[in-house]
């Protein structure tokens, strides 16, 4: 099954793969916390942060300590790039590394 998601994930990117120590149920509950924000305007937004397309996005906006926020129950977390064919990676400790 792993390496059919893998696969289907490489040719429609539709993932974000998660390294963590925690349960499903922390990080179910953690990422849950983090799906609405609020807007400037005072008015609550879905925040995708789970689309890869959303989550490169991010890194362009997120302060440090809003990353700390979103990795703290994580060690890695990483997409698919595929015009660069390639993982995007992101380790709590660094914010991004290098691609895979």
């Amino acid at each position: 099954f792993l390496g059919w998601l893998r696969d289907w994930d490489r040719r429609s990117p539709m993932a974000s793969w998660l390294w963590s120590r925690a349960s499903f149920e922390n990080l179910a509950k953690h990422f849950a916390g983090l799906l609405f924000t609020r807007m400037p305007d005072g008015r609550r937004a879905l925040l995708r942060y789970y689309s890869p397309e959303v989550r490169r996005a991010l890194e362009q906006v997120m302060t440090a300590r809003q990353w700390t926020q979103v990795m703290a129950p994580l060690e890695r977390w990483q997409v698919w790039q595929p015009l660069q064919g390639g993982y995007l990676v992101y380790d709590r400790e660094t914010e991004r590394t290098a691609d895979a």
